[in-house]
């Protein structure tokens, strides 16, 4: 694949300027950067800038480090027509990010959970240049909120396979992802359904949402999931009996590979513990997990500050570990009161 932008020199003068170009598009964005800005930050005159990378966008590209320019492989995504765009589109980013060229875009992916600046530059990049692009060729309504929404389950794709590596996504073949989120990104991008106006929601309907209690919440659950879920709520009330529950109001989800929230667990109004499912199996997830983390491998994800550990069955709520886990939380909950 070609790349864009004219590469600096490792260590060089080209390297200082990306590395403050990165740092300004994350803080103000694209549409209000300035090369001027970016070389003050750099300590270089702006004609170096332009000497490296040629124009605003060019720098971006570079900084980004996508290997492909958007501008070229966006007309071919649109020349068959409007019929799976959802899928080539999702099919051309796992292939880039599989790559040998996209390794420097995939660690950027990796860096997002560490770096609010390598989100927000990705996420920028990602709206800006490949989704709003595309928007605007298809000539449809709100094309930046449609942008927004594909970008959305593009980049969830790209934490859940190469991130946290969720089975079966994180193995499946390209093509075969392409098949199962594709009719997502294809309904962000042209479904009129997607921004039309939609009634607000009346007291009466508020009301009655919010009456619906855990128990209907887990009769609506993958039955196969039930189990596990109720074991795991029975260990947290175990351990921590006094605790408020917190239940999600959230409805199923739209995609197998994402996590049904279902109750959290808090102290004094801050959380500690939460329970989700997924079809197959579910989660304890941990909002303070980061102190909990003892290296040990049980506890999985690389957020800021959460973490989770998979159960499988009811047996693994059950286990010594697991109820350590839970009640190193809730201490760890209570000594920050």
């Amino acid at each position: 694949m070609p790349r864009t932008g004219r590469r600096p020199g490792a260590g060089g003068t080209g390297e200082k300027i990306l590395a403050a170009a990165r740092a300004h598009f994350a803080r103000v964005g694209y549409e209000a950067g300035t090369l001027r800005g970016i070389a003050a930050e750099a300590g270089v005159d702006p004609s170096l800038v332009l000497h490296y990378f040629g124009s605003k966008e060019g720098l971006f590209r570079a900084a980004v480090d996508f290997p492909v320019n958007p501008a070229d492989f966006i007309p071919r995504l649109l020349a068959p027509g409007l019929d799976e765009l959802g899928e080539r589109l999702v099919r051309f980013f796992l292939e880039t990010w599989d790559s040998p060229a996209g390794r420097p875009l995939l660690a950027l992916v990796r860096s997002v959970v560490a770096s609010e600046d390598a989100a927000a530059i990705l996420r920028e990049f990602v709206t800006r240049e490949v989704l709003g692009r595309l928007a605007r060729a298809l000539d449809v309504d709100q094309p930046q909120l449609r942008a927004s929404l594909a970008a959305s389950q593009l980049i969830g794709m790209a934490m859940l396979r190469y991130v946290i590596k969720l089975e079966p996504l994180a193995s499946a073949p390209p093509e075969v992802v392409a098949r199962w989120l594709g009719p997502a990104v294809q309904r962000y991008l042209t479904d009129p359904g997607v921004t039309a106006a939609r009634p607000k929601p009346t007291i009466e309907s508020m009301a009655a949402s919010a009456q619906v209690s855990l128990s209907d919440q887990l009769n609506r659950i993958p039955a196969a999931t039930r189990p596990t879920v109720k074991a795991a709520i029975k260990l947290v009330k175990a351990v921590a009996p006094k605790a408020q529950e917190i239940r999600y109001r959230s409805g199923p989800p739209r995609s197998k590979s994402m996590m049904w929230k279902l109750v959290r667990y808090a102290v004094d109004g801050d959380n500690v513990v939460g329970i989700g499912t997924f079809s197959s199996h579910s989660a304890l997830f941990f909002y303070r997990g980061r102190e909990l983390d003892d290296g040990s491998g049980l506890l999985q994800g690389s957020g800021k500050d959460s973490r989770f550990v998979t159960l499988r069955s009811p047996a693994d709520a059950e286990r010594p570990a697991v109820k350590r886990l839970v009640r190193k939380a809730f201490k760890i909950g209570a000594a920050a009161r």
